[in-house]
C-alpha cells in the first residue's frame, strides 16, 4: 500500500504551468512540524523540527490549489509517494521523493479571486472551493 496522508502549511505561494502537452501542474513543499522530547528529568527538553516534503499536483486540482492557496495555508494532502531520479548542475545523480496528491482539503480561510476574504471565508473543504470557482466561471 502506498499512502500518505499529512497536514501542514504551505512554504511559498504554488505556482501553476502547464506540460507541454497542456496538463496543469503545480508544485510545492508542505512544512509538517514533528515535536519530541529529549533527555530525563531535569535535562528533558521539547525539541520542534520542520520536515518539508514536496508535492505534485495535476490537472484541475492544481489549477484549483494555485487560485486559492498561498504561503501559509494549512492544508491536508492525500496521496502516493513517487521516487524521483535528477542530475544537479556538476551533473550527479541524486535520489528524493515527492508526494502526488490525489485529494487536497483546505484547513483554514481560502482567498478568494480577488484575494480578499469573500464568502468562502471558513471554507474548510475542497468542496467549497470548487463551487466557488465553479460559480465564477459560469459568470464569465
Amino acid at each position: 500500500m502506498n499512502t500518505f496522508t499529512g497536514i501542514g502549511n504551505l512554504g511559498a505561494d504554488p505556482e501553476l504551468r502547464q506540460t507541454p502537452s497542456g496538463r496543469a501542474v503545480t508544485n510545492f513543499n508542505l512544512a509538517i512540524d514533528r515535536r519530541y522530547y529529549t533527555g530525563q528529568g531535569e535535562d528533558r527538553r521539547l525539541v520542534r523540527e520542520t520536515d518539508w516534503i514536496p508535492v505534485v499536483v495535476w490537472n484541475g486540482l492544481a489549477e484549483t490549489c494555485a487560485q486559492y492557496l498561498q504561503k501559509g495555508s494549512k492544508i491536508c494532502v492525500e496521496g502516493s509517494i513517487r521516487p524521483r531520479q535528477y542530475s544537479d548542475r556538476n551533473n550527479v545523480q541524486h535520489n528524493t521523493f515527492e508526494i502526488v496528491a490525489s485529494k487536497i482539503h483546505f484547513l483554514d480561510r481560502i482567498r478568494s479571486t480577488d484575494d480578499t476574504v469573500g464568502e468562502t471565508a471558513g471554507a474548510t473543504s475542497m468542496e467549497a472551493a470548487e463551487a466557488e470557482l465553479s460559480q465564477a466561471v459560469s459568470q464569465l
